[in-house]
């Protein structure tokens, strides 16, 4: 697979802004999309959590796991806790 190219990701409010402003329905999609995906990470990094404190550092997997979530959160930006906040569509 071909690595993307280096980006700054957009952050909540801003997908928050776009989405309320642009009115094409595939476009709301994909901003949808990203913050769907966006939560599953979240959810993730919580579960992984969970299990962690369960059965320790010894899963290598799951510590693997653990990282690639949170480099994705970092990349991303805590998007809860934008300025314009909210969720789209709502």
């Amino acid at each position: 697979m071909k690595p993307l190219p280096e980006f700054e990701p957009p952050m909540h409010g801003e997908l928050v802004e776009l989405y309320r402003r642009e009115r094409d329905p595939d476009v709301r999609r994909v901003i949808l999309e990203v913050v769907r995906a966006r939560r599953v990470m979240a959810e993730i990094e919580h579960l992984v959590t969970i299990i962690r404190r369960e059965y320790g550092d010894g899963l290598v997997a799951m510590n693997l796991l653990r990282c690639l979530a949170q480099n994705e959160r970092w990349r991303a930006g805590d998007f809860g806790n934008s300025k314009a906040g909210g969720n789209p569509g709502k």
